[in-house]
């Protein structure tokens, strides 16, 4: 164990704390440089270091600064509890984050509620954007599905971009507190019940309690837990983007898309689209190819060469509307994605392992056709933040993590169950025969491409 000691809920001042407090130097919370919820204005010095503000805390790293690693951490410092957040990315801003997100109200908006950031998240958050059609590929719509225009509508599920809810919650944390550049090669197990971390940069950083592998699909954390890996789900996605559709030309597509998103599935394919909060349009064209592996779309198109790849994309539409085709004819020719989908068995469990745990596509990786991916992982954070916190008085963190992980199994388990039963309905041969399971889904506002 080591003291993080801390006066306030933010992370900002807590090096400096825990350094000056061990020498016996007094620090104070200065209420000006954070959000303090409280301000204690009572000297810190070894002589008080016991005061209930205070925790033993365990020492903490969590792999990944992903929306569920940076959601866990949030919480945790919350409570007192500062854990040391690793990311093999060497900024936040070097490479896209990917699409739009739906928050479900009982996880990833309960997650920012208990992270103190519901406030900030309005400030992002799209109500309007709830809005989505389901498109035959004669181009006519057989769905809709109108907004819920703010947080007091029932069931409400706004739309927040992936890059705004990751600032969000680093800002809150603390970009600095974040160490960049450490991609995870190995978790090693000391004598001492400890685990050190080995960095492909040549560092090591030594003595966690617990490590948390939030380090998504191909997790460096996972292999020491569980030798269960993910397999390929049968579709590949290609992801498009029009940056900036405006014009005449650009007429169909804004008025089929809004301010929401679009689906239109046939012939075990599917062109979607979703609006983000630039005004941009993510765009997605899905393959659930039979007698097919995940090298096929690089063996089929050219990742080096956005308007081959379109061309060739487009001969699989041949017999789709063209102003459907449309949202793959325009998207932008320097801006392109291959992502094979794969996922985890449905009934994925794994022994105890103390000291170590996972949480969000780490530990039950899914295709995205409920939309519960981010919620699912947030909800992990949320629950692991609990019991760390429960674990860490109590002094059994073991017990309280393996009690995480049970509940989690069955949380994640009816999630992929019902991700799969979506995706074998939108990519049947039967389609739209096969619509009630995606109209359900869609009044429940579940249903997500990416």
């Amino acid at each position: 164990m080591r003291f993080d000691c801390v006066l306030i809920p933010c992370s900002k001042h807590i090096e400096r704390v825990g350094r000056e407090t061990a020498s016996g130097g007094k620090v104070y919370a200065i209420a000006l440089e954070c959000k303090c919820s409280v301000l204690f204005n009572t000297p810190i010095t070894l002589n008080n270091l016991y005061l209930p503000i205070f925790l033993m805390s365990p020492r903490i790293a969590i792999i990944g600064a992903g929306p569920g690693g940076l959601t866990l951490a949030c919480i945790l410092a919350r409570h007192s509890i500062i854990p040391t957040v690793f990311e093999r990315e060497l900024s936040p801003d070097c490479r896209q984050q990917g699409g739009t997100l739906d928050l479900h109200t009982h996880s990833g908006q309960q997650a920012l509620r208990d992270a103190g950031l519901w406030n900030e998240f309005l400030k992002h958050a799209r109500y309007d954007a709830q809005t989505a059609k389901v498109v035959l590929k004669s181009g006519d719509i057989v769905f809709e599905r109108g907004p819920e225009e703010d947080e007091e509508s029932a069931g409400s599920r706004p739309e927040i971009d992936r890059t705004a809810l990751r600032n969000v919650l680093l800002e809150s944390f603390g970009i600095s507190n974040v160490k960049w550049d450490h991609s995870l090669a190995s978790v090693e197990s000391t004598g001492d019940n400890k685990h050190d971390l080995h960095f492909k940069n040549g560092q090591v950083e030594s003595g966690f309690d617990l490590v948390v592998g939030a380090d998504g699909a191909w997790s460096r954390v996972r292999p020491r837990v569980t030798s269960i890996a993910p397999f390929y789900s049968g579709v590949s996605t290609i992801e498009f983007n029009i940056s900036n559709p405006t014009g005449p030309r650009f007429d169909y597509i804004n008025g089929l898309v809004g301010k929401g998103s679009m689906f239109s599935f046939s012939d075990q394919k599917s062109i979607t689209a979703q609006r983000q909060g630039t005004g941009s349009i993510h765009v997605y064209a899905a393959f659930a190819m039979s007698n097919v592996g995940p090298d096929w779309l690089n063996s089929t198109f050219n990742p080096n060469d956005t308007i081959a790849t379109k061309t060739k994309v487009l001969t699989f539409y041949e017999d789709w509307d063209p102003r459907l085709r449309d949202f793959i004819q325009l998207t932008d020719n320097d801006s392109i994605a291959f992502r094979p989908m794969y996922m985890h068995p449905i009934e994925h469990t794994w022994e105890p392992c103390p000291g170590l745990t996972l949480l969000g596509d780490a530990a039950h990786l899914m295709t995205p056709y409920a939309g519960e991916g981010v919620n699912i992982t947030m909800w992990d954070s949320l629950e692991l933040a609990k019991k760390i916190v429960e674990g860490t008085k109590s002094g059994d963190l073991n017990r309280a993590v393996r009690e995480y992980e049970i509940d989690m199994f069955k949380r994640s388990s009816e999630s992929k169950k019902r991700t799969d039963r979506n995706k074998v309905a939108l990519f049947s041969k039967e389609f739209p025969k096969s619509m009630d399971v995606v109209v359900d889904e869609m009044r429940g506002g579940g249903l997500k491409s990416n």
